[in-house]
């Protein structure tokens, strides 16, 4: 088989351009079996090299959502994922809007027009639980990992997985692909075309920084080391690319949006208005 019989399509580079402008603008969660279709970042300092594979035939290269990391109200400070109805869309001139609206919506917008009325006290109470509530945006992608150690130890080379990333991450990509004129980047183009494309190395440093409201030092990972290679290389074999494109689904599968009674019943846990077990016979 050919590069030119296997069905995949090339990036729409203009497309790339206008989300990069967009994002570059601003600057519990299941089981073991679908944890392990997702890419497995280092706990702390480490790297990642993997290949972003060509967006299938009517699809966009990524999916984007906004997830709610929501209380599970067990006082363990753990979290359940809710994704956000919202759906990024573009208009014609190209111009990037989220798109739809939940009860989540609906009380953090009310929650943040009291805190403009409140006390400084009752002010940083609310603005802290509207950071805690508010949606978080992420975005999934299709990659071939080159190199990745499971749970016994094996080395396995090649993985088909899903990368999820936060907008910082997604903007460095779209930044790189498209170029930034005014930074002096120069754009590299498809780096997914399965000939000419280029392998990507996602650094992780741990560093630590001053949280604004607290005051007090805390960790966060940072990435800006990560960058694609300086030479394109190959995907993999024809065979295999075949075979990895075959296997992918569409990324938006992976937004399973609950209904706003679900919603409004995982806020009232996350707020502590009602327990779980209330919540489970809600």
């Amino acid at each position: 088989m050919t590069t030119e019989q296997l069905d995949f399509e090339p990036l729409n580079l203009s497309e790339i351009q206008q989300e990069s402008e967009r994002v570059n603008q601003e600057e519990t969660k299941g089981s073991d079996d679908y944890l392990a279709k997702f890419v497995k970042l280092p706990e702390r300092d480490g790297y990642v090299n993997m290949r972003f594979l060509p967006k299938l035939r009517g699809k966009k290269l990524y999916c984007a959502t906004k997830i709610h990391y929501l209380d599970d109200g067990t006082g363990t400070g753990k979290t359940k994922v809710y994704h956000s109805p919202k759906k990024l869309e573009f208009n014609d001139k190209g111009q990037p809007r989220w798109i739809g609206e939940s009860v989540i919506d609906l009380f953090l917008r009310d929650l943040w027009s009291r805190s403009e009325k409140a006390n400084e006290k009752d002010r940083k109470e609310m603005r802290r639980l509207y950071s805690r509530t508010k949606g978080v945006e992420r975005y999934y992608y299709w990659v071939i990992v080159r190199e990745e150690k499971d749970a016994e130890g094996k080395i396995n080379k090649n993985q088909l997985k899903i990368f999820s990333c936060g907008k910082t991450v997604h903007a460095m990509i779209l930044r790189a692909i498209s170029g930034d004129p005014k930074l002096g980047i120069k754009p590299l183009g498809d780096v997914t075309n399965p000939k000419t494309g280029r392998d990507f190395k996602l650094v992780k440093k741990m560093t630590k920084a001053q949280d604004p409201e607290t005051m007090a030092m805390r960790e966060y990972a940072n990435y800006d080391l990560s960058a694609f290679d300086t030479q394109e290389s190959p995907l993999g074999t024809d065979e295999e690319v075949a075979m990895w494109l075959s296997q992918m689904h569409d990324l938006e599968d992976l937004k399973k949006v609950k209904s706003d009674d679900e919603l409004k019943i995982a806020l009232k846990v996350h707020l502590g208005v009602i327990t779980p077990t209330a919540a489970s016979t809600a």
